[in-house]
């Protein structure tokens, strides 16, 4: 058996916007002016960020953006010892904290994507996160072999989002002893939201925002352009295979060639089905747009786990959702709302 080094496949190349699971297609230009956006790059709460803002004070909303981020960073990372969700985790087992109302407004969205999932979503999924080694952040997972299902069926009764309680009277939550959350799938759509919402207070007619592949566009292009999308083939990530045209909506793909190592020809993706402990691997890609970023982020962990036929139902039960699922076979399945999308796979 051939041994090969476990590492993070992150899908990058020499610009931050290779990192991105979708690309940014330029608008058009309309007679012979074309308005020209102030865009920034950058790193934020551990992804590569891209900022296109179309408003003269562009700079100073991307300082403002770059601190708001900072500031969520504090509340949702769990691998800084000081932020708010790791005191929620240290509090497992003792009760009741009070929490911001950050914290509660992502836990209440990842409860309810999890109970419509039946569990394909869970933001106490972090003992098999780490398991796995998925959880690791220096960019390289330690040369062992997949765990065992021993080790995950030993770790698989921590994992249960039924068992988290919230208190909304207080905005209150209370862990069961050894419980430990993870909101990496919800936390970066939601950061989405607050930056759309710090836009809208700044004045900013519009603005596209993109943290690591999941993206949040406002407002109307002066030149009258589409904001555009376009998908990364999941398999040849040089190329596109669709293209989507967003208005005030949000798109976030979750893609098993993101994160993932190889042991003895298999491929194991980050994205784990919390009800065996197992990587999901029915398909390799799938896009959700949503009316907001942390749903399209909660949604489309929550569809990849679920498989093409259980996930565009899921999809399809929630208005203003859409969705494409690209699986094994390279074959596409999306929801009623995009029936005829042109694409090459």
């Amino acid at each position: 058996m051939s041994r090969l080094g476990r590492h993070w496949r992150l899908i990058m190349t020499a610009l931050p916007l290779l990192l991105l699971v979708v690309w940014i297609l330029p608008g058009l230009r309309t007679g012979r002016r074309t308005v020209a956006p102030v865009e920034r790059h950058g790193f934020a709460m551990g992804t590569y960020v891209r900022f296109v803002i179309y408003d003269q004070k562009g700079g100073e909303v991307v300082d403002s953006c770059l601190a708001e981020l900072a500031r969520l960073e504090s509340v949702f990372d769990r691998f800084l010892s000081e932020s708010e969700i790791s005191r929620l985790n240290a509090r497992a087992g003792a009760g009741w904290l009070e929490v911001s109302e950050d914290l509660f407004r992502v836990l209440e969205v990842a409860l309810d994507v999890a109970e419509r999932s039946g569990g394909a979503l869970d933001p106490s999924v972090a003992p098999l996160v780490d398991l796995w080694g998925f959880g690791e952040q220096d960019g390289q997972i330690p040369e062992y072999p997949p765990p065992s299902d021993e080790e995950i069926s030993r770790l698989r009764p921590r994992v249960d989002y039924g068992r988290i309680e919230l208190d909304p009277s207080r905005r209150r939550v209370r862990l069961p002893q050894g419980m430990q959350l993870d909101l990496g799938a919800v936390a970066k759509g939601y950061a989405l939201d607050c930056l759309v919402a710090l836009a809208e207070r700044l004045g900013v007619p519009a603005a596209l925002f993109d943290l690591g592949g999941n993206i949040r566009v406002m407002g109307t292009k002066p030149d009258g352009s589409a904001w555009r999308i376009a998908l990364r083939h999941p398999r040849r990530l040089d190329d596109v295979f669709a293209v989507l045209s967003l208005s005030e909506q949000a798109v976030a793909t979750s893609g098993d060639y993101q994160r993932y190592f190889m042991w003895d020809g298999e491929r194991y993706s980050h994205l784990l089905d919390p009800r065996t402990g197992h990587p999901a691997s029915e398909v390799c890609s799938v896009t959700v747009v949503a009316p907001t970023g942390v749903l399209s982020d909660a949604l489309s962990t929550a569809a990849f786990v679920l498989g093409p036929e259980k996930g565009r139902a899921l999809l399809e039960s929630i208005p203003g959702v859409e969705g494409v699922f690209v699986d094994q076979d390279m074959q596409m399945t999306v929801t009623s709302g995009l029936e005829g999308l042109s694409a090459s796979l």
